[in-house]
């Protein structure tokens, strides 16, 4: 009886170690494939896409292997592409909070990326977005800077960082603070006020994403006016296509831009000539706004 006893342990054993190792190799198998898809092109393929898509929740696991092992480059694309999808959003936002502390910048940058492109679904990750504003590396502030605005009103507390975050060294964290800061609900009294100072940067991209947000608010951006005529010169196309925008968006109470806005009419083309028309007739008839120009 002893022996048999022994006998059963021991196949027992066994199989538990074939099924173990069955399910090592296995994982190793969805591991090494979830790095040649990542490796394949670093902005993530179209038939990476296609089957992180098709494997669903079973994408996981092998996403955030490569994110505990993978090398830089495949780490920030695994982050990436699990904001991306979005699955288990509970899950994938507190694994992907984690990797805000990641001493690899490559890691925290993915991270912060991925949050954003959840949106609202990672309204929860807002205060530990939060601390990557004083991150030594640009990468990471600007990505912080971008969740905000992807994330939404629910980022109201980024209020602050944002405006501070206007001031940034790097270009494109000015950028996205700008952008953001039309995106997340925030006073116009409190907002306008930098991001009519931001449309003196001297970077295209940041005077644009100040004229943006400036416009979202409406006839409450009625005090950025000026500002907006003095864009009407400025050597940026998109930046005097966003700034016509941004006054139409003012509506009636923007009839002190008409004059400017009429004289433009005669030679106004491409994205300028775009936005002309419909914001002229906002001013005059108080017409629904248009969406925003595309750059």
């Amino acid at each position: 009886m002893k022996n048999t006893k022994i006998r059963v342990l021991l196949v027992f054993a066994v199989g538990l170690a074939a099924v173990l190792g069955y399910r090592s190799h296995q994982r190793k198998v969805r591991f090494d494939h979830m790095v040649s898809l990542l490796e394949s092109d670093p902005s993530v393929s179209f038939q990476a896409r296609a089957e992180l898509k098709a494997m669903g929740d079973k994408g996981l696991e092998p996403l955030f292997d490569v994110l505990d092992h993978g090398p830089s480059a495949q780490r920030r694309v695994a982050a990436f592409a699990l904001g991306q999808f979005g699955w288990k959003p509970a899950f994938t936002v507190a694994g992907l909070v984690k990797y805000l502390k990641d001493p690899d910048p490559e890691a925290r940058i993915g991270a912060a990326w991925g949050l954003g492109t959840m949106k609202d679904k990672a309204a929860g990750a807002v205060q530990p977005l939060l601390a990557l504003f004083k991150d030594p590396e640009a990468g990471p502030r600007m990505c912080a800077a971008r969740a905000m605005g992807k994330i939404g009103p629910a980022a109201s507390s980024s209020v602050g960082p944002l405006i501070d975050a206007l001031h940034d060294e790097a270009r494109m964290v000015r950028q996205w603070s700008a952008w953001s800061l039309g995106l997340i609900s925030a006073p116009a009294s409190r907002v306008l006020p930098p991001l009519i100072e931001a449309m003196n940067d001297p970077i295209a991209g940041v005077r644009r994403s100040a004229a943006l947000s400036i416009g979202t608010f409406d006839v409450d951006a009625k005090p950025a006016i000026p500002a907006l005529l003095k864009a009407l010169d400025d050597p940026s196309e998109q930046v005097r296509a966003y700034a016509v925008w941004a006054l139409g968006a003012v509506g009636p109470d923007a009839k002190e831009a008409l004059p400017r806005l009429e004289a433009l009419a005669p030679t106004a083309t491409g994205m300028v000539g775009a936005e002309l028309d419909g914001a002229l007739k906002r001013i005059t008839t108080g017409a629904a706004p248009q969406p925003a120009p595309k750059s």
